[in-house]
């Protein structure tokens, strides 16, 4: 026969043989496929489906990002021929060559094409211009190229606008690029007769456009943003030399024909570019994006990625993730960063690692992601391993768990040991290991057993093993299944009837070793009042009991002045009986009002008016309740003037009511 007593180990034992059965079903181990990393120059590899997947730093390609990422062409600037080169950032110098002009009538200067080309010239289209003297390298009669990046104000003014000039001795002009007066780029040459070519459509205003115009032995042409937009032969294959200025953002000094808007890398050729040339300076890197909308106007990005969105594009930013750290240094380059967080310490920051603890499980599937646990245990299937679970078991018990690896929510620690019942090897701490002792639960360190029935004494219900159970058997400790009692005095025949002589036999004798003839049993435990140690029946000894005769098993004494609350009369003794107290369990040592008993803290609950379960409609109306229970206080001679202006000020300070 199994004792109840026996089941908690039971289950124990049932428990831990599920778990090992488990444990040998798990399935093999995971292997992470980017360990080690495959991808080099700085490429991060993503396990996908166990398969590595390299992501490559700019300027690299191929599976391992170990082929440089070539542009698909050789691109040059031209700068061979190019006489005078004007880059208005905040002077009117010539870059290449020593035609430097000089701002008049307030010419100035404002933003560049882009941040790439700091400032460039900025023209009021009233009467501005920069002038440059004569020089024998703007003498160009034959052959040349002018070129620049303008944003008109307004280019369909009404008016010609120019832009580069270079005007014909005794008036008129000798060589100009310009806008027309609907906003077409246009060519003008001049050798006494006029040829003239411009674009079919308008430059847009406001926005930077390239323009260029080409002369070479009588072909004069037009260009808008690297492309061929208009063209003429004209009559004459050459210009004359003239001795007049070269100027910037005017045409005629008779005329004027002032430019309104920016212009920026203004430029002059001694030759005429070609197409291809043109283009190249449209767009400098030859990616295909126009330097005034390109990211990296000096490196070829035709895709224009700019990771982190800051207008500074991926392969001519030193930072691609913005997180100040340059991706030189970066541990992640392309993933926000700043402190460079590198749990396992493999040189690839948390960011960007798909397996932070390196223990060949990937984040996304590691139920531990920043503690190495390649086993993947989960004792209780709650998604997070064990070795970072604060409640491995999951038996809702945190710290002080008495048996971490075991669920036991009632944390029943029977020897009081230290370890719970549920994984302790000795539950009764008698010295026999669970598996032997016959009395788990019970302290029987001889292990006696009576009738030998595997079941020590000290747990067994059938002491003799007769088939009797100890409390109905009239011998217990002597077999006697037929329970024979031939004098009918309730004493089995095989023992005595009547131990203590009180008239009483001992199988009704609640103290059958005791004189007791009234059989006087207060808590009805089968023990009489004469030999009960606990007379109420509560699980405490009489002599620590706190209430002898009141059943209290938790022996609550609010008050701690040795009497259990079940039997205090004042169980807070704050002077008013419990009958009268309508605040009960008032903290000792607090002033209580002695008609009611109650504290200025139970008058007046922070969460809001006693007796209701709103809140108070305000912090005026919880401070106003306790400066008026404060002054009766003070008024009864309950409380100090000084203490009650502490409390009310207290009251004042709180968040109550608010």
């Amino acid at each position: 026969m199994i004792s109840r007593k026996h089941v908690p180990y039971l289950l124990s034992l049932a428990l831990f043989l599920s778990l090992a059965t488990a444990v040998r079903a798990m399935p093999p181990l995971p292997t992470d496929a980017c360990d080690p990393n495959p991808c080099v120059n700085g490429g991060t590899c993503a396990d996908v489906g166990g398969e590595a997947v390299c992501t490559c730093l700019p300027g690299w390609t191929g599976k391992d990002c170990d082929v440089p990422d070539e542009p698909a062409e050789t691109c040059t600037v031209p700068t061979s021929g190019e006489v005078a080169r004007w880059q208005g950032d905040g002077n009117a110098q010539d870059s290449v060559d020593s035609n430097h002009g000089t701002a008049l009538n307030g010419a100035g200067y404002g933003s560049g094409l882009s941040d790439f080309f700091d400032q460039g010239f900025a023209f009021d289209g009233v009467n501005d211009y920069v002038s440059v003297p004569d020089s024998p390298s703007l003498s160009l009669t034959t052959s040349f190229t002018l070129a620049a990046w303008i944003k008109p104000t307004n280019p369909a003014n009404g008016n010609v606008q120019g832009i580069l000039s270079k005007p014909r001795d005794g008036g008129g002009t000798g060589y100009r690029m310009s806008l027309a007066p609907d906003g077409a780029a246009r060519i003008g040459l001049n050798n006494g007769s006029n040829c003239v070519a411009g674009s079919a459509a308008s430059v847009p205003a406001g926005q930077w456009t390239h323009a260029a115009v080409t002369f070479d032995a009588g072909a004069a042409s037009v260009y808008l943003d690297g492309a061929f937009a208009a063209g003429t032969t004209c009559a004459f294959s050459s210009l004359a030399d003239s001795s007049e200025p070269f100027v910037l953002g005017r045409e005629l000094p008779s005329l004027g024909r002032y430019f309104g808007g920016a212009v920026d890398q203004a430029r002059v050729f001694d030759h005429a570019l070609s197409e291809a040339e043109i283009r190249n300076l449209w767009d400098t890197d030859c990616d295909d994006v126009g330097d005034d909308a390109d990211n990296c106007p000096f490196d070829v990005n035709p895709g224009q990625e700019d990771h982190e969105g800051d207008g500074l594009g991926d392969v001519c930013d030193p930072d691609d993730d913005n997180d100040s750290v340059v991706d030189t240094s970066d541990n992640c380059p392309l993933d926000a960063n700043a402190d460079q967080a590198d749990n396992d310490l493999d040189t690839l920051g948390d960011a960007c690692d798909p397996d932070d603890d390196n223990d060949g499980v990937a984040d996304t599937a590691d139920n531990c992601p920043f503690d190495a646990n390649p086993d993947q245990y989960d004792l209780d299937n709650d998604g997070l391993g064990d070795v970072c679970d604060a409640d491995a078991d999951g038996d809702g018990v945190l710290a002080g768990d008495n048996c971490p690896l075991t669920p036991n929510v009632d944390q029943i620690d029977t020897d009081g040991d230290g370890d719970g019942d549920a994984c302790d090897l000795d539950d009764d701490d008698d010295g026999v290991a669970d598996t032997a002792d016959n009395c788990p639960l019970d302290v029987n360190p001889t292990q006696a057993d009576l009738d030998g029935d595997n079941i020590g004494d000290a747990c067994d219900a059938d002491l003799d093993g007769d088939g009797v159970v100890n409390d109905d058997d009239n011998c217990p400790l002597i077999v006697n299944p037929g329970q024979d009692d031939a004098d009918g005095d309730g004493a089995g025949d095989a023992c005595d009837a009547d131990d203590d002589g009180d008239g009483v036999l001992d199988p009704a004798d609640n103290c059958p070793l005791v004189y007791n003839p009234g059989q006087e049993d207060f808590d009805a435990d089968g023990f009489g009042d004469v030999c009960d140690g606990d007379l109420d029946g509560d699980g405490i000894d009489n002599g620590a009991d706190n209430c002898p005769s009141v059943p209290n098993g938790g022996q609550l004494d609010f008050d701690g002045d040795g009497e259990g609350d079940a039997c205090d009369g004042d169980v807070d003794g704050d002077g008013v009986f419990n009958a009268a107290d309508v605040c009960a369990f008032t903290p000792s040592g607090v002033a209580v009002d002695p008609e009611t008993g109650c504290s200025i803290d139970q008058l007046c609950p922070c969460d809001g008016p006693r007796g209701t379960t709103k809140p108070w409609k305000n912090h005026g109306q919880f401070v106003s309740c306790v400066a008026k229970s404060a002054g009766s206080f003070l008024k009864a001679g309950l409380i100090s003037a000084t203490e009650k202006d502490a409390i009310v000020s207290a009251a004042a300070e709180s968040t109550c009511g608010k």
